[in-house]
């Protein structure tokens, strides 16, 4: 099984503040507006380091990093949490992130999941 991440600035019509990358079990992705972050999200709102999300057991967790804004799941600023299905996840002011879980997503021959995640928003 296979968890598709999806980003967006709210009130942006810009499609390059939006995108999405996938992670597999054992994957990891970390997000902040730091360079070398795996979804680099560029807003004086998000922490150099924000959160990291993984997924251990099928179960897709987040983990906030000690970030100034903190990482608010369905409305409740959260240090670490299960992130379900349909659960809005606000990254820092202007960010708002969704879990969809996906089975078997394709991840391209060659590429590791962690490094199709690559992202700047």
């Amino acid at each position: 099984m296979s968890v598709q991440l999806q980003w967006l600035k709210e009130g942006s019509s810009d499609p390059s503040s939006s995108g999405s990358a996938y992670l597999s079990e054992g994957e990891s992705a970390t997000v902040g507006r730091e360079t070398g972050v795996d979804i680099q999200l560029t807003d004086s709102g998000v922490s150099r380091l924000h959160a990291e999300i993984y997924m251990e057991n099928g179960t897709v967790i987040i983990k906030d990093a000690g970030s100034t804004n903190g990482t608010i799941l369905d409305g409740k600023q959260v240090v670490q949490s299960r992130w379900e299905p349909g659960q809005s996840v606000r990254i820092g002011l202007p960010f708002e992130s969704r879990c969809r879980l996906r089975c078997s997503c394709p991840i391209a021959v060659g590429t590791s999941a962690t490094e199709s995640t690559r992202a700047r928003v």
